[in-house]
């Protein structure tokens, strides 16, 4: 396997890499999905195998509670006060605009972390401004994003 250099990884672990056992020393990164080695933070040593890491190792977990939400911009509120992300003004409280900030990292950015939205199926009767069930949307960005972990609770 080729080894490539470090260009512009956002990973940052929670705990120390030592603290990581040796059969878990090979791993993926989680931004950049480029095999590396756990000294990727020095970026010295190549790679042998590949593992992915666990969210709940690496990763705090902000929780959004979307219980009596009565509107999607109610739930982006909720959303931004609980991630508290840079550039929060800019945030366009859409699920374009969510989509933006946890897979590409542009306004609204959470940060290396795990979202999960409490009480997400009361979201199904909320509706986004082109008529589409929040629910449905965060269950779609949820499936498909890479770059954040999303759950809906």
């Amino acid at each position: 396997m080729p080894v490539e250099s470090v260009v512009s990884c956002r990973f940052q672990p929670a705990e120390p890499m030592a603290a990581f056992d040796a059969a878990a020393t090979d791993i993926e990164c989680h931004y950049c999905r480029r095999a590396r080695h756990n000294a990727h933070i020095s970026g010295s040593r190549p790679v042998a195998n590949v593992r992915r890491m666990r969210h709940s190792t690496l990763m705090r977990t902000i929780y959004i509670d979307c219980e009596g939400a009565e509107s999607a911009d109610e739930v982006w509120q909720r959303y931004v006060d609980a991630v508290n992300p840079e550039n929060a003004a800019v945030f366009g409280r859409n699920l374009d605009a969510f989509w933006d900030a946890v897979e590409h990292g542009g306004p609204g950015w959470p940060g290396p972390v795990k979202l999960v939205f409490l009480h997400s199926q009361r979201l199904a009767a909320l509706r986004t401004r082109n008529g589409l069930s929040l629910f449905a949307g965060l269950r779609q960005i949820a499936d498909e994003a890479t770059q954040t972990s999303i759950e809906l609770a």
